[in-house]
């Protein structure tokens, strides 16, 4: 009977063992796989999170023809204008056309360059502006720089602004990327010096936040000199932050937030990188409108979003697949390559970890989380992190995210890349080095992307490295890469996070993904 139903004449027991063996495999293949996707997935589940028209609908409440944000209130008249500027003001206004669309006189919200066509190729039309007649649409500022396109938008912006009377109100949706597309240079500086400037500090390392002090005292309507031209009606800002701790005065330049800085702040800052202060900048700095003159709009301004939410989303995500999942910070910020370096040991330190729990390499996980709070100048609790790490993490296998925003410092030889391409990367050499020769029981993956959708002038969020590939780095290449700042080319063919431009913006989120493989 035996013999009908089995054919082969291979013994029991090794049949059974060569299934095992095929078994096996098809496990650490899947789990290998498995662990990329839960990175990609915990940063697809974030960027969901702070989706821009499900943050606008739950901050406003319309209680008949009362419009309601927290506890400040507008009566409803068909008296509602409408501006916005920023990589998610699409989403923040078609949910506001929802809510008060019958009492909305008119508005312009100025948007990034191919963002509605991107937005309609990525199944996201749900997230474009009714076409009401209303609210006109203004693509610009290529490539994350200011354009003339931008500058209409702007001229179009103050217009509409102007219109609005004592029982108006005006909603400026505000958005990460609004600094670019609300260009409004104080003459005589041109565009292209305001451009000049903006380059050079960014190519130097400034960080955004430096960025928008200096953008602040060029412009006529930054640094919450829009509020002047809104005057006397009132102005709600809706926020989507895409700034470390919220920094209102500073998102998007903070056209609805009194100035709290001065033209001797940004003066000092171009000294600092070294950026030329020509006679004709002093000049203009010194013409820029009062930071507080009588004639401003009542403003309330509400942040609706932010990183924190994305972060806890993902964490969410990774506890749903059973993973530990830890914030790291919030807040990090500083050298890309620095930060992709550090990730890289703390990886491999937690991987040391789940082999041997003993107080040497307890001490060493310590030093390491230590220095990449030190590096970004965030707080990061190591107690609080370590005892919700271990002992659960040994069956579990860990998940640690990380929210903020890096910064690259430029050399004159530069490839096609961004922050968190070069995070990796330098993170991808970093495994290289150390692993490379030992035998290792744990895999290590590491994820940074871009919330919109974009990282640096690339069509990718985005990467994502994993330990299991190293057998076919190329090191010597990956180094060429890094000084180049050619991350790019090094994952175009495998290890991009592509996701399309996504209507939102709230920085960066890291994964960092530790199991053991046997």
């Amino acid at each position: 009977m035996a013999s009908d139903e089995c054919t082969s004449n291979v013994p029991f027991s090794a049949m059974y063992y060569k299934a095992f063996l095929i078994l096996k495999h098809h496990f650490f293949q899947t789990h290998r796989f498995a662990m990329s996707c839960l990175a990609r997935n915990v940063f697809l589940k974030s960027v969901e999170s702070v989706a821009p028209d499900q943050l606008v609908l739950q901050k406003l409440d319309r209680k008949r023809n009362t419009l309601f944000l927290g506890e400040y209130g507008h009566v409803l008249d068909k008296n509602v204008y409408v501006i916005g500027f920023g990589k998610a003001v699409c989403g923040m206004c078609r949910a506001l056309q929802q809510i008060i669309g019958d009492h909305i006189v008119s508005g312009v919200i100025s948007v990034p360059s191919g963002l509605p066509n991107n937005l309609r190729k990525n199944q996201k039309s749900y997230l474009l502006p009714l076409d009401d007649g209303k609210i006109k649409v203004i693509e610009g500022a290529k490539d994350n720089l200011p354009d003339d396109d931008a500058v209409e938008a702007a001229k179009q912006i103050v217009e509409i602004t102007q219109k609005a009377s004592f029982n108006d109100l005006v909603i400026a949706l505000v958005s990460g990327g609004g600094s670019a597309l609300l260009p409004a240079p104080i003459p005589p500086i041109s565009l292209d010096i305001k451009k000049m400037v903006t380059k050079a500090l960014a190519e130097k390392g400034a960080t955004i936040q430096e960025l928008n002090i200096v953008r602040q005292q060029l412009s006529l309507v930054k640094g919450g000199k829009l509020l002047q031209f809104a005057y006397p009606a009132k102005v709600w800002g809706l926020i989507l932050s895409d700034l470390v701790d919220d920094q209102v005065n500073l998102i998007a330049s903070g056209p609805t937030v009194i100035n709290e800085y001065t033209s001797a702040d940004a003066l000092k800052i171009l000294e600092q990188y070294e950026v030329k202060n020509t006679p004709l900048m002093v000049s203009s700095f010194s013409k820029s409108p009062s930071d507080h003159t009588p004639m401003t709009a009542d403003v309330v301004n509400c942040v609706v979003g932010n990183n924190e939410l994305a972060v806890n989303e993902g964490l969410s995500e990774a506890r749903r697949h059973g993973f530990t999942a830890v914030a790291l910070s919030r807040t990090l910020h500083g050298e890309a390559k620095q930060l992709g370096f550090l990730f890289a040991d703390l990886g491999i330190d937690l991987a040391s970890m789940l082999e041997i729990h003993d107080p040497c390499r307890v001490t060493k996980l310590r030093s390491t989380v230590e220095r990449i709070s030190a590096m970004s100048h965030s707080t990061i609790e190591f107690e609080s992190i370590f005892t919700t790490l271990f002992p659960s993490v040994i069956s579990k296998g860990l998940c640690l995210i990380g929210g903020g925003e890096t910064t690259v410092t430029l050399q004159s030889s530069s490839g096609q890349g961004g922050r968190n391409q070069e995070m990796v990367l330098a993170a991808a050499i970093r495994l290289c080095e150390r692993l490379e020769g030992t035998e290792n029981n744990c895999e290590i993956t590491f994820l940074s992307a871009g919330t919109d959708g974009q990282d640096g002038p690339t069509p990718a969020a985005g990467a994502v490295f994993c330990s299991s590939d190293l057998t076919k780095f190329d090191l010597a290449y990956a180094k060429e890469c890094l000084v180049n700042h050619n991350s790019y080319s090094f994952f175009k063919d495998h290890g991009t996070v592509m996701t399309g431009l996504t209507g939102t913006n709230v920085m960066d989120i890291q994964a960092l993904v530790v199991r053991r493989t046997t």
